[in-house]
């Protein structure tokens, strides 16, 4: 279920990244809380899902093999893969990216309500 998960979540950030650029509002808050969001379920759900699939293949063989076998896992063999975190920090810096970019476009439409009457 969390590797199902892990694998929604980019899909899932991507609709709503699109739907709100459709809308006009690619610097939106809603994008930059979605990019957040999103990194940290992908951090979460990305180890969730390594610690899980160790744990779930040691108790498989512990099933299919007898204590005496030499097949037989005798500890759990826990990893984690640096993906996750990866993922998680290039999603946070894109989310600080967009949220610059929702700075930078409040301050230009501050600066054109500021001039109309100018021109």
């Amino acid at each position: 279920m969390s590797t199902l998960i892990l694998t929604t979540i980019p899909a899932a950030m991507l609709a709503v990244i699109c739907f709100q650029t459709l809308r006009g509002r690619t610097f939106s808050r809603i994008v930059t809380r979605t990019l957040v969001y999103g990194a940290a379920a992908v951090l979460v759900f990305g180890i969730a899902s390594d610690l899980l699939s160790g744990i779930a293949a040691t108790v498989g063989l512990r099933e299919v093999f007898p204590p005496d076998s030499e097949w037989y896992p005798w500890g759990f063999q826990l990893t984690v893969t640096p993906l996750p975190l990866v993922g998680s920090v290039a999603l946070a810096a894109l989310a600080a990216v967009f949220r610059q970019g929702t700075r930078l476009q409040h301050e230009k439409e501050r600066l054109q309500r500021e001039t109309e009457g100018l021109v």
